[in-house]
């Protein structure tokens, strides 16, 4: 699996498990929300250093 494709599977699903108002909180004690803008972070982050990634980005994807 491309690493593009795993990082907007790991957004959608932290957004989903975040959003989850079911499930117990003794057993599902992972910050889904925190993960979630972390990973928002961690992208605008990385584009504001480099910017000419993100054409690197969609040239691998097309």
């Amino acid at each position: 699996m491309p690493a593009w494709l795993l990082g907007i599977v790991f957004l959608v699903g932290s957004y989903y498990l975040s959003k989850r108002k079911t499930g117990d909180p003794e057993t599902d004690r992972v910050g889904h929300e925190a993960h979630f803008w972390g990973a928002i972070f961690g992208v605008v982050y990385t584009i504001a250093l480099k910017p000419s990634l993100v054409s690197e980005l969609f040239a691998k994807i097309f």
